[in-house]
């Protein structure tokens, strides 16, 4: 069986997962400690959840980068996910009023560019990249 040749734009999808993960890592982490926030659970599940996400993000980035079978369910459902999360991030931090923070154009960014990676890997080419190794 021959070898695909990745696509064009899946190493710039790459990077956004990766990025994408980077930045729930990190939000999870400051979810986690409360920083500036009021002390609750409800937070620090929240921030365990998106850490646990950012953690499956950057993985999924780097099965796209081995372009690796699992990558392509992984990243749908990883995305998915994490355009949920900025979303429900985005509606506390606009009702918190120790923050201030509302809807800006970066919130915007993170809950829209999950979802160009749904639409990228639903591509037929960026499919048969990615499953060659299965057979599918």
């Amino acid at each position: 069986m021959n070898k695909l040749s990745p696509p064009n734009g899946v190493y710039v999808v790459t990077v956004i997962a990766l990025i994408l993960g980077i930045n729930s890592v990190l939000g999870g982490e400051s979810w986690i400690t409360n920083l500036g926030r009021e002390s609750s659970s409800a937070f620090a599940l929240f921030g365990v959840v998106s850490l646990l996400v950012g953690i499956l993000d950057i993985a999924v980035a780097a099965g796209f980068f081995w372009a690796r079978s699992w990558s392509w369910a992984w990243g749908i459902l990883a995305s998915i996910v994490t355009s949920v999360l900025s979303a429900l991030e985005v509606n506390v931090l606009s009702q918190s009023l120790s923050t201030g923070l509302g809807v800006n154009a970066v919130n915007i960014a993170w809950m829209i560019l999950p979802l160009v990676i749904v639409y990228y890997l639903t591509r037929t080419t960026v499919k048969a990249y990615l499953r060659q190794s299965i057979g599918c």
